[in-house]
């Protein structure tokens, strides 16, 4: 795995690089060619389930653990509904880490 830039991969240093965020990465992705065998991913939610019935399933486990108290959901900012568009705008300059949540 890499930091910030693939100057920091080595060559040697197989991984990944996973992009969790949407855009595009903060280095030229073509550079990687030269770095070895890097590869980025970005997962996401349906490629990891195959039907709406697994889907539901899987989230019902989680809400589960979640109800036990073993996982803690960490809500980093509540915003009243009617300030949505700041919650947005709070998204997109990457003022926010953890979950938003919107409340009626």
């Amino acid at each position: 795995m890499f930091a910030t830039s693939p100057r920091t991969a080595d060559p040697l240093e197989l991984g990944r690089r996973p992009a969790y965020r949407r855009g595009v990465p903060p280095f030229d992705p073509i550079q990687l060619a030269g770095k070895g065998s890097l590869y980025i991913t970005r997962p996401t939610l349906a490629h990891y389930t195959l039907s709406q019935e697994e889907l539901l399933t899987r989230a019902g486990e989680v809400l589960a653990v979640v109800q036990t108290g073993k996982l803690k959901v960490r809500m980093e900012h509540t915003y009243p509904l009617a300030e949505a568009r700041q919650a947005h705008l709070d998204l997109e300059g990457r003022k926010t880490t953890g979950k938003l949540l919107l409340i009626p």
